[in-house]
């Protein structure tokens, strides 16, 4: 019981402080905190809900486990009937989870908790990045904005308590936008593992890839992120007797999530009320990757000239979350790390707190818990209850993303 009420308050203690911080003002108290120990609380309080939710498992982390199998007998992951959509990415992040089982089987130990090592590890350097690209841009206090993602309560449901691994793709993305200045060879290795392990890095490849001046540096770049992802796909073909093209295609052509979150929510209630719309609206989300695609590149292209890398990134994201034909929760944390590197300290608060509470319910009423289906069955309460409840959200995205539009008109980094 405890634990329970642990887990269930530690969040809104997380937002409570995150806004007390926000309000405070005095640059001198931040800096006598040294990163080390910001980079000590974020462990902490991703690791203790971590191991209390060690035995709790969700759709997810079974997915990890019925992949982890597969890896360890040395079995092609993506030809299985029993894993179609479990690893929809190309493979590496497969490669963790195996070791993971392993450690698990071996150690006696919860492969809940073992399985989210790694992930709370790269969101724990995610506080690391974020210090020092506020130390180069200067926006906002380094030891704030790192402390601001070390008790983000976003970041801590998605990592510790859901045990998603997007803070791994987002750690090579950030040191790939580093980078830009310095080597672009090191740039394009980090974007392409970024790529093999999510797709989502490509949002910042043509960012990057324009930022660099020279010729030379754009083909060093462009041969380097390519070169990894291809040669991860050859070493898994090899070792696991696969075939290529059926593991690009996994990767490339998952679309999962349409219908739950934003336009395409309203547009599934349009078809529910007005049946002879079904049809048509059907086929619109069979092509409805291919209008966020051209709304993202309208979007990059209205900002590439008069924003920073950073700064493209992030309305790039806000774009694609407020535009998005496909959604799932986990989506969310992507903003928050180049939110506080930009330093957009109102809109972002916004989105905290409007994100928080989509999190806040959908975790402890669906995904660690279905305590949802005591007051509606499913599919019924998701549709009624759990999906409005991301409107908010997906509002301030709305309206943060015209900002960021609007903001880049007026020339303002």
């Amino acid at each position: 019981m405890i634990a329970e009420l642990f887990l269930f308050g530690f969040p809104l203690l997380c937002l409570y402080t995150t806004r007390r911080l926000m309000r405070f003002s005095s640059t001198s108290f931040f800096e006598r905190i040294s990163l080390g120990w910001i980079i000590a609380l974020g462990a902490i309080v991703r690791f203790v809900p971590a191991l209390l939710l060690a035995k709790v498992s969700d759709y997810d982390i079974d997915s990890y486990w019925l992949v982890s199998k597969q890896v360890l007998a040395v079995h092609d992951v993506y030809t299985n009937p029993a894993l179609v959509n479990r690893h929809p990415y190309l493979p590496m992040l497969m490669y963790w989870l195996g070791f993971a089982r392993w450690i698990s089987n071996h150690l006696g130990l919860d492969f809940p908790f073992i399985v989210k090592f790694a992930f709370i590890g790269a969101d724990v350097l995610i506080i690391v990045l974020i210090f020092y690209a506020l130390k180069r841009n200067g926006k906002l206090n380094p030891e704030l904005g790192a402390l601001l993602y070390a008790i983000n309560p976003i970041a801590i449901f998605i990592t510790a308590y859901h045990g998603q691994f997007d803070a791994i793709p987002i750690v090579f993305l950030l040191l790939s936008l580093i980078f830009i200045n310095r080597s672009a060879g090191l740039s394009g290795i980090s974007m392409g593992f970024g790529i093999l392990i999510k797709s989502w890095p490509v949002l910042g490849f043509p960012t990057i890839l324009y930022s660099l001046r020279e010729v030379k540096q754009k083909i060093i770049f462009v041969v380097s992120a390519f070169v990894i992802p291809l040669s991860g796909i050859f070493l898994y073909v090899v070792i696991y007797k696969a075939n290529w093209l059926i593991v690009l295609k996994n990767a490339v052509s998952y679309n999962h999530g349409i219908g739950i979150w934003g336009y395409t929510y309203l547009l599934r209630l349009l078809a529910l009320w007005i049946p002879s719309l079904i049809y048509f609206i059907s086929h619109y989300f069979y092509i409805s990757r291919f209008i966020t695609l051209g709304i993202l590149a309208i979007v990059w292209y209205r900002t590439i000239r008069r924003q920073n890398p950073f700064g493209v990134v992030l309305t790039t994201l806000i774009a694609f979350l407020a535009f998005t034909h496909a959604f799932s929760i986990q989506y969310l944390i992507w903003i928050i790390p180049f939110g506080l590197i930009e330093a957009d300290d109102k809109w972002f608060w916004y989105y905290n707190l409007a994100a928080f509470s989509y999190c806040f319910l959908v975790y402890n009423t669906l995904i660690l818990r279905t305590a949802i289906t005591n007051i509606l069955a499913l599919p019924f309460a998701d549709l009624a209850i759990i999906i409005p409840s991301g409107l908010p959200c997906w509002f301030v995205l709305l309206g943060w993303a015209f900002y960021r539009i609007k903001k880049t008109e007026i020339g303002t980094k």
